[in-house]
């Protein structure tokens, strides 16, 4: 990859559901096909992907902007975020220079962010959790069923993690809950654009490691509001101020600013994968229960955990 190119290849292999997998690409992304490379001898699909962003290093405070998964339209030109097909400047952009934390007026490319040529306090990481490129995100899960997606999630949070540590990292701005979710040790809360439309600033803690911060923000295409700019503006300059002061950068603070919106009932435990084996007599007795020995293997599952369950014959 040429070092002021953020596109790659990457390759995902099926043991099972390879046909089931190809035929709902070919079916839901069939605009993008181009995109996807099938071997149905490997079983495995081949497509372009994009990020991260790694910017030089140039002593500024590194956050990264952390978006769901790639849009086919943006890999094609070859950078996050793109003008859409008409060649309008994406809003995220726009959003970002309302803070008043980046001042940059011409067009946005990768070059420009791996060195670092706009002026901010900042330095501007950006990636993508799950790298498979999609219309929606919530295409993924119907395009590779819950199992597969499952594996793509676990895969894509390695990788982040991987990235904050090597580049420490200490503060994520999730544009969207899907990413939150997924990364943070607390879930977002219900309807969290509410709250956030009311000026609260929605913030938690990585699952991997207390010392980063996580911040959920309006997706970057939201605009279910007459003042919607407006308001996407005002909550990630709040983030942002946040972040400034958490390192000892001077940052005036705003009138009448809300405090952070992290309130208990909407907090729970980061989502677990659990391998459940049944035992020959419980099987014997109803093949739809689960069975345990004690209140200590119960009392740890979750609701929204995953549970994979087999038979044992032993």
């Amino acid at each position: 990859m040429d070092s002021q190119s953020i596109i790659w290849d990457d390759t995902l292999k099926f043991e099972a559901n390879y046909s089931d997998i190809k035929s709902n690409i070919q079916q839901k992304l069939q605009d993008s096909i181009d995109l996807y490379k099938f071997d149905d001898t490997a079983r495995q699909i081949r497509y372009c992907t994009e990020g991260p962003l790694v910017p030089n290093d140039n002593g500024k405070i590194p956050i990264l902007i952390l978006l769901s998964n790639p849009h086919p339209h943006s890999v094609r030109q070859g950078m996050f975020l793109s003008p859409n097909r008409v060649g309008k400047e994406n809003p995220f952009w726009n959003t970002l220079r309302g803070t008043g934390y980046f001042k940059h007026s011409s067009q946005i490319t990768p070059a420009l962010m791996i060195e670092n040529r706009y002026e901010s306090p900042f330095r501007i990481f950006i990636a993508v959790l799950l790298s498979f490129p999609s219309n929606f995100p919530h295409e993924l899960p119907k395009i590779f069923g819950v199992c597969e997606y499952r594996k793509m999630i676990i895969a894509g949070k390695r990788k982040i993690d991987e990235l904050l540590a090597k580049h420490k990292i200490k503060n994520v701005i999730c544009f969207g809950k899907t990413q939150y979710d997924i990364i943070a040790s607390s879930a977002s809360p219900d309807q969290y654009t509410n709250a956030l439309k009311q000026g609260n600033v929605i913030r938690g803690q990585s699952s991997s490691s207390n010392a980063v911060s996580i911040f959920l923000t309006f997706p970057t295409g939201w605009r279910y509001d007459a003042d919607s700019h407006h308001m996407k503006c005002e909550n990630l300059k709040q983030i942002m101020k946040i972040i400034l002061s958490a390192s000892g950068a001077p940052v005036h603070k705003a009138e009448n600013e809300k405090k952070d919106f992290t309130p208990p009932h909407q907090k729970k435990a980061a989502l677990n994968i659990w391998f459940v084996v049944h035992h020959r007599d419980l099987w014997d007795v109803d093949n739809r229960l689960i069975g345990f020995y004690n209140r200590n293997q119960w009392e740890p599952l979750k609701v929204g955990d995953i549970v994979i369950y087999m038979q044992s014959n032993k």
